[in-house]
């Protein structure tokens, strides 16, 4: 699904989780933007992401859109950039406690445990009252760590 189709379904911003991480979709145009390492490597490979209205998403994977001959050879030395498409496998409703239960389960995972602030961060997530309430938390996430 090209980026200006992608609008209608994803909405920014919007929560990402994939691997025991999550993260901020704040735009579409970012988003869609990776290195050529990680499109090989499947970041997008089974994401998730969670809407504030509610939808939560789940890629199958994302594939590589034709750039110019300077942006390929950019990839093959390792140092540029690419536009993908992302390959949407479903989309359903989603409740706030299943929000919850994803974004805990990411907490939990290890790779947050060298923040100061992890179990602040877990409460907040814990007493969160609504899926736009968790993707303000997200974002308080990434303002502070840049």
């Amino acid at each position: 699904m090209r980026v200006e189709q992608m609008s209608d379904v994803i909405e920014t911003p919007s929560i990402w989780l994939a691997q025991g991480i999550f993260g901020l979709v704040s735009s579409l145009d970012d988003f869609t933007t990776c290195t050529a390492t990680a499109l090989k490597q499947g970041f997008y490979n089974g994401l998730i992401i969670i809407t504030p209205s509610g939808q939560m998403i789940s890629l199958s994977g994302a594939k590589r859109l034709q750039g110019s001959r300077l942006s390929a050879l950019l990839n093959r030395l390792g140092i540029g950039t690419l536009k993908v498409e992302l390959l949407i496998a479903s989309t359903e409703e989603t409740s706030t406690n299943h929000a919850k239960e994803e974004l805990l389960e990411s907490l939990r995972s290890g790779y947050w445990d060298g923040r100061d602030d992890t179990e602040e961060l877990q409460h907040r997530v814990e007493h969160a009252q609504s899926i736009p309430e968790l993707v303000r938390i997200v974002q308080d996430v990434y303002q502070t760590t840049g």
